[in-house]
């Protein structure tokens, strides 16, 4: 007959041999059986009855000395009971709310090895955590605030009177299933989805190659059932950033485009829609706020919002978004408000000045935008966040840098690509303190774009476009669609990481 995977073979009971001398009756067995009626005893070839002997733990007594013979005496074992069950098996459950940025959790005590950890319900990968120690647990990455953090620590049981660990006890009826240390692997029947079987019955089990998935026969409900993968993940989100206005005077900087981090599992071979969104843009008109904000970018159902645009000279204020724009200088007049960040995602911008200093810079991802207090310079673009997710320390969604009155002091843009802001030297447009194109935000990044001074000649700039980075494990495999453009690294060992850098569409993995 025709057998799912290997053909089955017969095996014998666990047994013990020992040799008599015709005077010896006590012998030492492997296990104990719990007592004499758990065990076979021959002698010689003769079925001995349980008053023959007595078994107390391991120690077997014969009532009268077997004979002498090489290997004359078997002991069979029906079955062993089981004994000294530990009954300590729980589990404790912490929860926390983040402060800003906390890496360390003091939960309930747990076992090394067995603990969870989940954040705002996402179970995190243990690369993710740290969790050695029986009483905290310290994330890799800092929380967010408000954060909800979940620590499932478990205690286990144990059988103290199992079959022992001992090479030839036991013998398996399954020839290929993998051993501690071996190679082999229990093969299943494999077929397409039109080759399943004709008749299925109760307790089949096959790997289908049309879906990918291991499926077994449901009796209950007459259907195959797929067993899904699932399968660990890091993704982090960037949305763009602002950009600035044209005007002949002083211009605030582009707020950063906000971030989200999360790390978790993904359900094998089902979709997840992609956006990767565009850096606002400049403005084109003198003195019309025609610029733009930041587009958000989201994977799943992750979303980042997009920086806020810069404010225009001479009455237009720092738009809100993730991250604030930064406020325009305004003359005479009272100085132009800088727009405001979003809690969780970024910071305000800051103000312009009035009356000669220069313009604010506009809001990061991890800090405020500078206010706009000299003549010399426009405030510093606010700093964005830091994240390892590709191997390589990287920041993103720093905020543009406001223009400046007059002078060669150029406003830095915030660390993850937040553009320059700069006065230029004419009233055609030339810089005096900055090459074309240093005030636009730095691609994929999220940066904000830097104000201009005098740029009477030349559209405002431009906000850093978005990026999704997916990080999976090499042994999983990532299916994008059209529309996306999408580069692979594997600088991370044991990892592929996907950086999607512009387009919408979706991904698939398995």
């Amino acid at each position: 007959m025709s057998y799912i995977g290997n053909q089955p073979f017969n095996a014998s009971f666990i047994t013990d041999t020992f040799s008599g001398t015709g005077s010896q009756t006590v012998y030492n067995l492997t296990v104990g059986p719990g007592s004499g009626n758990a065990i076979l005893v021959v002698i010689s070839g003769v079925l001995q009855p349980p008053s023959a002997y007595s078994v107390v733990g391991q120690i077997l007594t014969f009532t009268s000395a077997p004979p002498a013979g090489t290997n004359n005496i078997v002991v069979r074992y029906l079955g062993l009971p089981a004994s000294s069950v530990t009954t300590s098996a729980y589990r404790n459950i912490s929860e926390f709310t983040a402060a800003s940025g906390q890496t360390t959790f003091i939960s309930a005590s747990y076992t090394p090895g067995f603990v969870e950890v989940f954040r705002n319900g996402v179970r995190l990968n243990s690369s993710d955590f740290t969790a050695t120690n029986g009483a905290t647990v310290v994330l890799v990455n800092g929380a967010w605030l408000n954060d909800a953090i979940t620590i499932v620590g478990f205690y286990v049981s144990s059988v103290l009177n199992a079959i022992p660990n001992i090479a030839g006890i036991v013998t398996s009826n399954l020839t290929d299933i993998t051993q501690a240390g071996g190679t082999g692997a229990l093969q299943l029947p494999t077929g397409s989805t039109a080759q399943r079987p004709s008749s299925p019955q109760n307790g089949m089990v096959r790997k289908n190659t049309t879906t990918g998935n291991i499926e077994y026969w449901d009796p209950t409900t007459s259907a195959w059932i797929g067993i899904t993968q699932v399968l660990s993940y890091d993704v982090l989100v960037v949305a763009g950033g602002g950009g600035t206005g044209y005007s002949l005077y002083h211009n605030g900087g582009g707020g950063g485009g906000g971030i989200v981090y999360s790390s978790g599992i993904l359900t094998s071979g089902q979709s997840y829609s992609i956006t990767v969104g565009a850096g606002g843009t400049g403005g084109t008109s003198n003195q019309s706020n025609d610029n733009t904000a930041g587009s958000s970018s989201s994977f799943g159902i992750f979303t980042a919002p997009g920086g806020g645009k810069g404010g225009t000279w001479p009455s237009f204020p720092g738009g809100n978004g993730s991250s604030g724009g930064g406020g325009a200088e305004n003359g005479n007049a009272p100085s132009q408000a800088a727009g405001l960040g979003t809690a969780g995602y970024g910071y305000n911008g800051g103000a312009g000045g009035n009356s000669g200093p220069g313009a604010g810079g506009g809001g990061g991802a991890g800090g405020l935008g500078g206010t706009g207090v000299s003549s010399t310079r426009g405030g510093l673009g606010g700093i964005g966040l830091q994240y390892l997710i590709t191997g390589t320390p990287t920041y993103y969604g720093g905020g543009g840098g406001g223009a400046n009155y007059y002078g060669n002091t150029t406003a830095a843009g915030g660390a993850g690509g937040g553009g320059t802001g700069w006065h230029a030297g004419g009233s055609g447009g030339a810089s005096s303190n900055g090459a074309a194109g240093s005030a636009n935000g730095t691609p994929n990044t999220g940066g904000g774009a830097g104000g201009y001074e005098r740029a009477d000649n030349r559209a405002g700039a431009v906000g850093g476009s978005g990026v999704v980075i997916l990080r999976i494990p090499n042994s999983a495999i990532a299916t994008f669609s059209a529309g996306l453009t999408v580069s692979l690294s594997t600088a991370v060992t044991g990892y592929k990481i996907y950086s999607v850098t512009a387009g919408t569409g979706s991904v698939s993995i398995t």
